[in-house]
């Protein structure tokens, strides 16, 4: 029910601003991906799955920004730490030239001391049955 509440609020957010006439630029993400299946559900198990780490990251803008371009471009064959998501933001917004983009593979789960690296992870076995 999340998810669909989740959607329905980013639906309106588009619609709201699709009427307006400003300038205007939606970032939307998540602060942790799900395991949702009918044996398992939740996030901050202890080994990590891939799952709660893959995220919904949405950029859109209504006018042509060539920074979102670059970073698609220069995203294309790797994925996002989002750790550096400030960074992100401020360089996309055209506050900061400093874009500080991590391809870092390793995760952090629960606590300091948990630092697994994602490539090493699995996917929640029952996802696939």
């Amino acid at each position: 029910n999340t998810i669909y509440y989740s959607d329905f609020i980013i639906k309106n957010i588009f619609k709201y601003f699709e009427s307006k006439e400003e300038n205007t630029l939606i970032i939307y993400l998540s602060d942790h991906g799900e395991v949702v299946n009918i044996n398992s559900n939740g996030h901050g198990y202890l080994k990590p799955f891939k799952d709660e780490y893959e995220i919904p990251f949405l950029i859109y803008s209504n006018i042509k920004n060539n920074r979102i371009d670059e970073i698609f471009k220069k995203n294309k064959n790797h994925f996002f730490n989002l750790e550096n998501m400030n960074y992100i933001i401020n360089y996309i917004s055209g506050l900061s030239d400093d874009l500080n983009i991590s391809y870092s593979s390793m995760v952090l789960s629960g606590k300091p001391s948990d630092i697994y690296d994602y490539k090493d992870l699995n996917y929640n076995i029952s996802r696939t049955k």
